[in-house]
Formats: C-alpha cells, structure tokens, sequence
C-alpha cells in the first residue's frame, strides 16, 4: 500500500488550525456570555417553556416528564435492593460457621 507521503513526513505540513479564539479566557468568555444570554431568555419565558414542557410531558415525552419532576419534586433518592436467596443465606451461614467467628 502506497501512501501519498513519504515516511517521516507529516501527513498534515501546515500544522494544526488556528483556532477562531485568541486564547482559552476567550473561549470561555464567550461561553460565558452564550450561557447569560440563555438563562435571561430562559427567565423571560419561564412560564411558556414551563407550559409547553407539561403539554409535552402530557403527550409521553419522557425527557419533560422527568424534567419537571426533577425540578419540582426533586430527584428521587436512588435506592439499591439486594434479593438475597434463602440457598445464599445458608451458604453466608455456613461461611460464617466455618470462619470461626
């Protein structure tokens, strides 16, 4: 198989590309400020989107549902149960028994 270049030599000559950001504080400068305009937008129109989500929620969109579940009756505690077997209890007794303890 050939390859379009010779070995040793950089498959990309002109480097990586610049980014559209001076820097890392630019980048997050302008994150920052997409993310304010949001929230405004998103305080401006609470009562619609709160709207239009239980009209979703309604019509089976699990995602809403959860959302407005979450946020008005917070998140369920999660919670982990163990069936354990009547044949694994009397193994754990016997380990227990033969541990000495």
């Amino acid at each position: 198989m050939r390859h379009k270049w010779d070995k040793g030599e950089s498959g990309n000559p002109a480097g990586r590309p610049k980014s559209a950001f001076k820097n890392d504080f630019d980048q997050l400068q302008a994150k920052k400020q997409m993310f304010d305009e949001g929230l405004q937008v998103y305080k401006e129109n609470y009562e619609e989107i709160i709207r239009a989500m239980c009209g979703q929620a309604i019509k089976g969109n699990v995602p809403a549902a959860v959302y407005l579940r979450d946020s008005f009756l917070g998140k369920p505690k999660e919670t982990i149960s163990h069936d354990v077997t009547d044949e694994a209890k009397e193994g754990l007794r016997l380990a227990y028994s033969i541990s000495g303890k």
